[in-house]
């Protein structure tokens, strides 16, 4: 099975899981009516911490700076430096993240009360236990990243693969059996036990490719060196991204009790088809990539790259039509329930619609960023998430005053875009190639024509449905929302064969 293909599969049924994930929260905690360790923005805010420091110190810098250098030393035949390396990465991280996390379970009651400040004080108290509670979770996925790494280096996906699914599994458990009780500490118990498993799935990877562990921090190494000082960079960035979603949680929580967890709610929905297909394709692309900057191959980097962002493309346009147009529904079939309100609902669908904007930014963003990892250049994605965070702190802080919360959702797909098409502009000078050399044009015009015919195509049936099942139950809003998603994907893909068959019978003729 091809590497894409399989990271596909298992994103998607990671995804599927998330969002039964998010639909047992909603259940069973709603949006805004529990407090103390019945609240789901307790919660949210308590993972904030943790999930910085994971995202700061892991997430993306590990394989900026592991992957390609790795990769020199094996492309050198050099395998006993490569392990070398890759010991000194994983024992330095380790230390640094453990330093990391007992500086913040100390410093929690002062940092918390910031990222919340509309919180009422019990919210806050257990919010703060929470945070040191779940402190233990970037630990194991600190180490669970460096072997992801090293998979990836060996073209080996299937155990990252796998690792997602173990971790929301964890989390669903948890939460299903464990949230009557013992409110959201049962959800500490999943994310911790969850990164352990993230961990322990891929450790077999390490016989697979008879890694060789050293006990060395090799501070002198030069290609340690080498190593942080594309992470330093990289490392900005990332902290340009937290600090968005921290501004955005800080605005959040002044706009009412529940907006933390809906807007958390609308951007794991948004995130599905990132992951999906963004995420799933980008990765495996990344080592190919990385291949050919290491041989100074500027031709079959750009036709790598160019053939990539088509089967983005091709993929997340009609999906961005589509999700817009039946966001409502969708909402309401995976969230509407128990605790979770039609209020809660219909303000979670507003916000996602104006999130759905940027989609196609933030699914080409992760292999657009790994373009540039791979040509060993971090400076330059860090000079457009600069650029794009005083995008969005600006807008973030006008538009709630008319969108109210879904002004955050509009700011952030602002943003995304703006980072985007930076990057699409640096990304073609850096290779000193056109932009027809990145981009198939004629390809992509015809993806967006094929989306505007399908997305009439699914408002008209989906407003047909509502005739022939006009009572807003479970049941019928399934109905409408598999038959408009049918119509809409028979329209799109019918529509490809028809230009196909056209293309090659005018191909025909020359």
């Amino acid at each position: 099975m091809p590497s894409s293909l399989l990271l596909a599969i298992s994103s998607l049924v990671s995804r599927i899981l998330g969002i039964l994930r998010d639909r047992i929260l909603a259940t069973q905690f709603g949006a805004g009516i529990g407090v103390g360790a019945y609240s789901l923005d307790v919660y949210y805010v308590a993972f904030r911490l943790p999930d910085l420091l994971y995202n700061l110190l892991i997430y993306g810098t590990i394989s900026a700076a592991l992957l390609p250098i790795f990769l020199e030393h094996l492309t050198k035949k050099n395998r006993a430096e490569a392990w070398k390396f890759a010991s000194s990465l994983l024992n330095l991280f380790g230390l640094i993240l453990i330093v990391a996390s007992v500086i913040i379970f100390i410093l929690a009651p002062w940092i918390v009360p910031l990222l919340a400040p509309g919180m009422n004080p019990e919210n806050l108290t257990v919010a703060i236990s929470l945070t040191r509670i779940m402190l233990l979770s970037p630990i194991f996925f600190g180490l669970s990243s460096v072997l992801s790494a090293l998979a990836n280096a060996f073209k080996i996906f299937r155990y990252f693969a796998f690792a997602p699914i173990v971790y929301n599994l964890s989390l669903i458990i948890s939460a299903y059996f464990g949230a009557e009780k013992f409110g959201v500490y049962a959800l500490a118990f999943g994310v911790i036990v969850g990164a352990f498993l993230h961990f322990a799935i891929q450790i077999p990877v390490l016989w697979e490719i008879k890694f060789r562990w050293s006990p060395i921090l090799g501070l002198q190494r030069l290609d340690i060196k080498k190593a942080f000082r594309l992470i330093i960079p990289r490392l900005a960035s990332l902290s340009l991204i937290q600090i968005n979603l921290m501004i955005e949680m800080i605005i959040a929580s002044l706009l009412g009790v529940g907006s933390i967890t809906i807007l958390n709610l609308a951007y794991n929905l948004h995130s599905l088809p990132v992951g999906i297909i963004g995420i799933s394709i980008a990765l495996p692309a990344f080592t190919t990539l990385s291949e050919f900057s290491a041989l100074g191959d500027n031709i079959k980097f750009t036709s790598s790259l160019k053939k990539n962002i088509t089967s983005i493309l091709r993929l997340v346009i009609p999906a961005s039509v589509g999700l817009f147009l039946l966001a409502p529904e969708i909402v309401n079939l995976i969230l509407f329930s128990g605790k979770f309100s039609v209020a809660d609902t219909n303000l979670t669908a507003n916000v996602l619609r104006l999130l759905l904007i940027g989609l196609f930014a933030y699914t080409l963003t992760p292999l657009l960023s790994r373009a540039f990892f791979a040509r060993q250049n971090t400076y330059l994605p860090l000079l457009a998430a600069i650029i794009a965070l005083i995008v969005n702190v600006i807008f973030a802080l006008t538009l709630p005053k008319w969108l109210g919360l879904a002004g955050l959702g509009l700011a952030n797909s602002l943003a995304g875009i703006t980072n985007l098409g930076l990057l699409i502009i640096w990304l073609a000078r850096n290779v000193k190639q056109k932009y027809s050399a990145i981009f198939a044009f004629s390809e992509h015009a015809k993806i967006i024509f094929l989306s505007a015919i399908m997305g009439l195509g699914v408002w008209y049936f989906s407003n047909l449905t509502t005739f022939w099942w006009p009572q807003k139950n479970f049941i019928n809003i399934l109905y409408q929302v598999s038959f408009s998603i049918s119509i809409g994907l028979i329209i799109y893909f019918s529509g490809e064969k028809i230009f196909d068959l056209i293309y090659a019978k005018e191909k025909s003729k020359i």
